[in-house]
């Protein structure tokens, strides 16, 4: 049997998901600022891209969360974009956007 080359990435381990990391505080610092701020848990995501924007009107009872106070967020400089994570319903359907 073959043995992988040393600089093959077959056979290595990445890091222990199980393990705290700096991304991982990351992640749970924007999620916890989007749950402090709204009980929406979206079953999907939608990423509007350019002419989907009026999706976003679409969203009932919505709850929309700057970028800017979301950790780890940046602005948006695209031109037309919201620069808001939105968060609701489409047709009984928690989604954000």
């Amino acid at each position: 049997m073959t043995q992988p080359h040393e600089s093959s990435p077959v056979g290595k381990r990445g890091p222990d998901p199980r393990q705290p990391t700096q991304r991982n505080a990351n992640i749970d610092a924007a999620v916890q600022a989007v749950q402090s701020r709204c009980d929406v848990r979206p079953s999907v995501a939608i990423i509007l891209g350019s002419g989907l924007g009026g999706l976003a009107d679409r969203i009932a009872n919505p709850t929309a969360i700057a970028y800017e106070e979301i950790p780890g967020f940046g602005t948006s400089s695209a031109s037309g974009h919201r620069g808001e994570l939105i968060l609701g319903q489409i047709d009984r359907v928690s989604v954000v956007a």
